[in-house]
């Protein structure tokens, strides 16, 4: 769990970025903003990550994520994806 209380630990893991079909970085920032103190970011093989947020640059997803199985995942390929995740936080902060 995090160190502020209802707050959730997020682990950020960007694909390759082979073949962006939109600004992955960008999107994570307007997460980050939107989310603002009810997400602690950190790297997706830190310890403390609740869950994994993976960010995918197109609908292929083929980021490796074998070494984060033992959390939950939530893939984002697009923005419309990010919205299903601003949702699963806001439904863990409840």
């Amino acid at each position: 769990m995090s160190n502020k209380p209802g707050a959730v630990t997020v682990g950020l893991k960007y694909c390759g970025g082979c073949k962006p079909d939109y600004d992955r970085v960008a999107l994570v920032e307007t997460l980050q903003r939107r989310l603002g103190d009810g997400v602690i970011w950190v790297r997706a093989d830190d310890p403390a990550a609740e869950l994994i947020l993976a960010v995918h640059g197109c609908l292929t997803a083929c980021a490796d994520l074998e070494p984060y199985r033992a959390k939950p995942i939530f893939a984002v390929t697009g923005p419309e994806a990010a919205e299903d995740f601003v949702r699963h936080i806001q439904t863990l902060k409840r």
